[in-house]
């Protein structure tokens, strides 16, 4: 039988002229009756909803909600509801790490039951394992603690192992050990993440002939359809245990008919956040409650917030430099390298490489200032005959102790770098500075644009990394050969310029697929401003490759004119 489910109409506030005040949503009214199904949303009375001043919801009539509670960091601490026949919760309570990570959950029901649920994660922040505490009172002692599941990965998560552990009791060695299957699920996903089945480690065997077995058929532990934005179909979901995690993979909370999407709170019935994207600033052209950029088909909502680092190093390519207009013939070690992606070392290290100075800066779109575990300046050792004394019988050794800015505002990224040879007392700053804006122009495409300037030596690099460790250049620069480096060290000013952008495509996690776009500036024209006057515009043309090739062809560049890979770094 075919039942209509929902036929909604989304009311708004509106002042007395009907023009729209805000976009929070005040109540739903649904044409169709509310017996036909019970997970949907119903018919609601005008306002409904309640909204602190940031636009956080803080209550919710039709759902029995009284009060939301959040913290300074926009995460839910309470919510409390009255209980009714089919949800008899009345207190839900979560607390966080210091990364915004969920670290436990309690829940309270009429009765005075609290069950807690202590999430146990790595240090990304995944779920590696939970535990449950089940009593009454305030006494936590006196509660069980059992281990519950233990999460499964691969890539990512791959499903979980169902446990039943009781921690309380001392572990004692046994002899015969028993191994049952059927307690590990596996999740089988469509390209969303949606955990569309669930499979355990057991397997049955089906034969034609009674006595050989011709193939086996999976024990399938839950199956579930969603609508495109999240909501379960109505018998078209089959669950023994009730498996936590669901549209997008994400965890979901029964009790309160929302998901847990990391950094914000998601209603797939209404198809809305509980509170603001902390991202709106960077789509204006969307409600700050919106999910997956209204293409959930293809695309899901992220996590949390995209996150990157850029990475900018000036570095000596040749073996040995230091040549002073032709004298004191290569006094100092170089990096001995070409352009690179590899990772940042102060010292000389087979698998990590050297510049005189380094750079970096990790950062979250729409969120300001930069990541301090990921945001530094420093340089890698100096070896060499001070004051180009290429006579003198011992090397020294010492680091430049540079300077730097490190910003991050408004999404727009400034990285500066600076210090002197610690071996040249004559010897002015290197200096490097990138000023970079990041624009997410849909959900899936960020474009980043700026300028790069500094000193015309030595050899330089820039390059973006995404969360996962993809990384692709935003800009390589040769020095010049060794004899003209006298010149550049001279030069106090910055002689060296140049504008970039660039577009990545991004998966559902805020991560590059490995398709990009490069720009370069057009033909010029002038465009009138608002004061009369005309400002001139270089538009972009873009050309598509990929970020292996664009990185290839990076890395295939010379550092120099008269680098010589693998060159000795004895004195000549």
């Amino acid at each position: 039988m075919n039942l209509a489910m929902d036929d909604l109409t989304y009311n708004y506030n509106k002042d007395g002229s009907g023009r729209l005040l805000n976009n929070r949503l005040n109540y739903v009214q649904d044409a169709v009756g509310s017996a036909n199904y019970t997970m949907d949303i119903d018919n609601q009375s005008p306002n409904n909803y309640g909204y602190d001043e940031i636009g956080n919801l803080v209550k919710d009539n039709a759902e029995s909600i009284t009060d939301i509670k959040w913290n300074v960091y926009g995460k839910i601490q309470e919510i409390l509801r009255n209980a009714t026949d089919s949800n008899p919760t009345v207190n839900i309570k979560y607390t966080y790490d210091g990364a915004g990570n969920r670290i436990s959950k309690q829940t309270t029901n009429s009765s005075g039951n609290v069950t807690y649920t202590w999430y146990v994660r790595d240090a990304q922040g995944n779920v590696m394992s939970t535990y449950k505490s089940m009593g009454t009172g305030s006494t936590l002692t006196s509660y069980s603690v059992d281990l519950s599941e233990q999460h499964l990965y691969g890539s990512s998560r791959t499903g979980i192992l169902n446990r039943s552990v009781n921690m309380k009791v001392a572990f004692t060695q046994e002899d015969i050990l028993t191994f049952e299957r059927g307690h590990k699920q596996y999740e089988l996903s469509n390209h969303l993440g949606n955990v569309l089945v669930t499979i355990t480690d057991k397997k049955t065997g089906i034969s034609t002939n009674g006595t050989a077995v011709d193939n086996f058929i999976a024990d399938v532990s839950s199956a579930n359809d969603y609508y495109p934005f999240g909501m379960g179909m109505p018998d078209r979901k089959f669950s023994m245990d009730r498996y936590r995690f669901g549209f997008n993979g994400k965890e979901r909370d029964r009790e309160a008919s929302q998901y847990d999407y990391g950094f914000r709170i998601y209603d797939p019935r209404l198809v809305r956040f509980k509170s603001v994207d902390p991202l709106f600033q960077s789509y204006p052209w969307f409600t700050p409650f919106q999910f997956a950029g209204n293409m959930p088909i293809w695309a899901i909502d992220l996590d949390g917030l995209e996150s990157f680092k850029v990475t900018q190093r000036s570095f000596a390519p040749w073996a040995r430099f230091g040549d002073f207009f032709g004298a004191a013939q290569k006094s100092f070690v170089g990096d001995n390298r070409g352009f690179s992606l590899n990772e940042s070392s102060s010292r000389w290290s087979s698998d990590k490489v050297t510049a005189r100075l380094h750079s970096m800066a990790g950062f979250t779109l729409g969120k300001d200032g930069t990541n301090s575990q990921n945001t530094f300046h420093f340089s890698s050792i100096t070896q060499g005959y001070p004051n180009f004394g290429a006579t003198s019988t011992k090397e020294g050794q010492g680091f430049a102790h540079p300077s730097g800015i490190e910003l991050f505002k408004d999404n727009k990224l400034t990285l500066q770098v600076n210090g002197s040879d610690p071996l040249v007392s004559i010897a002015p700053d290197i200096d490097w500075k990138s000023q970079l804006q990041f624009n997410l122009e849909n959900p899936t495409t960020l474009q980043v644009n700026g300028t790069i300037k500094g000193k015309g030596f030595p050899a330089y690099e820039n390059f973006i990394e995404d969360a996962a460790g993809n990384k692709a250049f935003l800009h390589t620069f040769s020095a010049p050969d060794r004899l003209s480096l006298g010149k550049e060290l001279l030069n106090p000013f910055y002689d060296y310029k140049t504008d970039i952008a660039f577009r990545f495509e991004l998966d559902s996690k805020g991560n590059f697929t490995g398709k990009m776009w490069v720009g370069e500036n057009g033909k010029l024209y002038y465009e009138k401003q608002k004061d009369g006057t005309l400002k001139q515009i270089f538009p972009v043309k873009w050309t598509e490759t990929t970020i292996d090739q664009w990185n290839q062809q990076n890395l295939d560049k010379k550092p120099a004119p008269d680098y010589k890979p693998g060159e000795s770094i004895n004195q000549n």
